[in-house]
């Protein structure tokens, strides 16, 4: 997991927030494709990558903030910065055995059926600096969520 804990904060995990602070994005529900591009800097140099994958984006994840996950991380509190129907960002701090950091995600809806954002994070893996950053887009394919 030497990676997982900073790169799992750039997979757009939104856990469950304060209600009163959530404003759900204006989006459309049902399968969504997400391409991250992802640079991540550590003492053992750099690489970068990109990834696409599918998500199926329901009401229920709109109305919590679940919004084009992948999976949950447990170890991370967030703090929402900013939250309107056409943008998100989020401030998190993420701790495990293996170490901690922080960051921030930021969503911008372009329209219904397209967003685009990016993420930083800044921490230590078993006492390594690292520190990632990446950019995405997400489109709307269907409102069935068969991949």
């Amino acid at each position: 997991m030497h990676t997982h804990l900073l790169t799992g904060m750039l997979l757009l995990t939104l856990p469950a927030f304060d209600a009163d602070k959530m404003q759900r994005l204006n989006v459309k529900t049902g399968l969504w494709e997400t391409t991250r591009t992802m640079h991540v800097q550590s003492s053992m140099g750099s690489r970068s990558h990109t990834e696409t994958d599918k998500d199926c984006v329901t009401e229920e994840d709109l109305e919590k903030g679940n919004s084009f996950s992948e999976r949950s991380q447990q170890e991370c509190r967030q703090l929402i910065v900013r939250s309107t129907a056409t943008e998100l960002e989020i401030h998190m701090v993420c701790e495990a055995p293996e170490g901690k950091g922080e960051g921030t995600v930021r969503i911008q809806v372009l329209s219904p059926e397209s967003t685009k954002g990016s993420a930083e994070t800044h921490g230590t893996i078993q006492g390594q600096p690292m520190s990632t950053s990446s950019t995405f887009t997400s489109k709307w394919i269907s409102s069935s969520c068969r991949k």
